[in-house]
């Protein structure tokens, strides 16, 4: 496989799904560190794999039936290697714990009505492993005001915010009025690219503009339809929080 990143530790009030099993006592519930940013996704023969990067494909062993209902999401995932796959696969791996992130589609700009409608709220990047181009998948790691009774929160990637570059986005974040007792809190969301112009080979970059507690900011990514982007790796960032309510 091409890499195991550094490991994180998911502060989520729900529970990870667990799917590790000892041999002969049941289920292990020592806690797993999710060290992976997986695709899970499904073949036409209705088995369950995971994209391990652009290039690598692990089938999963200890799953029966695909996960979240066959949808193509992105996931945290601790795994186990368990060597070369069968044929059409390029690793055998199994599922100590998994969970997945908030995986949306990009929707196109609505002009001037784009402040009423996505929202204003600031958000704060980091750029970390979880921050990265993969598998046609804008994976963000983000810092944001949240109130303390699970509000639902919109986030939102735009495209055509630049007629002139299709590869200018813009990040939103409607807090839907969740503006009492506000702490910071971290969490993850994954976009889809896929709906982009192909790149046809090419490495272009694509310029992610925000909001910020400090002012406009953006951050550029080299991106090729297929292929990975380099990443700043963050090992200190351990308090991920999954239970968020993000829409």
């Amino acid at each position: 496989m091409k890499r195991k990143i550094g490991i994180i530790i998911v502060a989520a009030a729900s529970a990870l799904l667990m799917l590790s099993c000892s041999k002969d006592n049941g289920p292990d519930y020592t806690p797993a560190y999710l060290n992976w940013i997986v695709t899970c996704k499904t073949a036409q023969d209705g088995k369950f794999y995971l994209q391990l990067d652009d290039k690598t494909t692990g089938l999963v062993e200890n799953v029966s039936k695909p996960l979240y209902n066959g949808k193509q999401v992105r996931a945290l995932a601790s795994l186990t290697d368990k060597g070369p796959g069968p044929e059409g696969y390029d690793r055998l791996v199994a599922i100590n714990a998994i969970d997945s992130i908030r995986t949306k589609a990009l929707v196109p700009t609505e002009g001037d009505l784009d402040d009423e409608k996505f929202g204003t709220a600031p958000v704060e990047i980091y750029r970390s492993w979880l921050t990265l181009v993969e598998d046609d998948y804008l994976n963000l790691c983000f810092q944001a005001l949240w109130g303390p009774y699970g509000k639902v929160h919109y986030i939102n990637l735009l495209t055509g915010t630049d007629p002139n570059d299709p590869y200018v986005l813009e990040l939103r974040h409607d807090s839907n009025g969740d503006n009492v007792d506000l702490r910071t809190a971290t969490s993850l969301i994954a976009f889809d690219l896929r709906s982009l112009p192909d790149t046809q080979g090419k490495t272009v970059k694509i310029t992610l503009k925000y909001q910020s507690f400090s002012g406009e900011k953006s951050i550029n990514f080299d991106y090729c339809s297929g292929q990975t982007s380099e990443n700043v790796e963050n090992p200190k960032l351990d308090d991920v929080n999954l239970s968020l309510c993000i829409e």
